[in-house]
């Protein structure tokens, strides 16, 4: 400990011995003006610097026992109030050094702390050479924290998100559920698993915006095809944001937009089940296959989800307007993009990258 350390600490523990609690022995320890001249009290002004609330932290550590990084920061606010200060005393090395940015941020904005503490404001806090996080983790955290969100803006030719092959999208004869969020005035393929070749394991499924605004969702083994197609066009190409869903049920397909249910036609050269497994990667934004005459997407997709089960409507609509937590029943793909990249936050973890023109704009469908 150094010097003002051990003089708070030692005042700190007078007042405990005097029978003050935690609160009432910071509050004193405020009242009497601590300063950094070491030894002194009186009439110098309070010091405040951040590398204060780390010795602060200290002394009251090491007299006030079992504190929680809430109660920690609590007394330290109540000493100054200010969140850097707070922020530094918390990852003293005598506090609670292992907290995440996530997790000092989200204690942070606890109701007793700084609730209104502004985006821009956490994450000067949370960059501060006191305080010590990345610029990368701040940003991580201030995106979570105020729900900042991104959606996947594709343009050019070719260009799409690849997640490498994964046993995860291997149906087989089974039910499954595509969806995502959709904003573009073009066509093409939004969501696909589906190579050119034919034949035994080159089945696949695709789900595509023809340039009519009719809507396709196609399966297909390898030697035919089962598809449906929307009755006749739909809003989804009138650049605002459409919520798509695909859904297999027993050897049923569906489409939903909106959350709304779309009467389909039904084209096929083949009768069900049909086999969809194939070795390909996850396409998000094109498709493999190079004879469908709707390939390259351009424009914006957002909350890419993969199921391995057959989504009701009502499930659908509960579930468009809202974020999923990850661990889903049947969640095998969840691509949110709120991170600027590929990252699969479902179980299966199956993260994507980007080929040819890929951004990511703010705000996303949902945020």
């Amino acid at each position: 400990m150094n010097k003002l350390t051990d003089q708070f600490r030692e005042q700190l523990f007078q007042m405990k011995e005097d029978g003050l609690n935690a609160a009432q022995a910071v509050e004193k320890l405020k009242s009497e003006h601590i300063t950094g001249d070491v030894g002194e009290k009186g009439t110098a002004a309070m010091v405040t610097s951040q590398n204060v609330g780390q010795d602060l932290s200290t002394a009251i550590m090491s007299v006030f026992d079992g504190l929680t990084p809430l109660e920690l920061a609590q007394l330290l606010k109540l000493y100054q109030d200010d969140p850097t200060f707070v922020a530094a005393g918390i990852m003293a090395p005598d506090g609670f050094p292992d907290t995440t940015a996530l997790q000092l941020g989200t204690l942070l904005l606890d109701p007793t702390l700084f609730p209104t503490l502004s985006k821009a404001e956490m994450y000067a806090v949370l960059t501060n050479s006191e305080v010590g996080f990345s610029a990368a983790d701040a940003t991580a955290a201030v995106n979570t924290l105020f729900k900042t969100s991104f959606a996947l803006t594709i343009s050019g030719n070719p260009s799409f998100l690849s997640a490498p092959s994964n046993s995860a999208y291997s149906f087989g004869t089974s039910d499954f559920s595509l969806q995502c969020w959709v904003k573009t005035t073009a066509s093409g393929t939004v969501i696909s698993r589906k190579p050119g070749e034919g034949g035994a394991g080159n089945g696949g499924f695709l789900l595509v915006i023809k340039s009519n605004g009719v809507i396709k969702f196609a399966t297909d083994n390898g030697f035919g095809f089962y598809e449906v197609n929307t009755a006749s066009a739909t809003l989804i190409r009138d650049g605002n944001w459409h919520f798509l869903s695909a859904v297999r049920q027993s050897n049923s397909l569906s489409i939903y937009l909106d959350g709304n249910l779309v009467p389909v036609i039904v084209g096929s050269n083949i009768s069900p089940p049909i086999n969809v497994n194939n070795n390909l990667p996850l396409l998000m934004g094109n498709v493999a296959q190079w004879q469908e005459q709707f390939r390259q997407f351009t424009g914006q997709l957002d909350q890419v989800r993969i199921w391995s089960r057959a989504l009701s409507q009502v499930e659908i609509r509960d579930t468009m307007n809202r974020s999923l937590a990850g661990n889903e029943p049947g969640l095998v793909g969840l691509y949110t993009f709120s991170n600027q990249n590929g990252e699969d936050s479902s179980p299966t973890r199956n993260n994507a990258s980007p080929t040819g023109t890929i951004t990511y704009t703010s705000p996303g469908a949902i945020g």
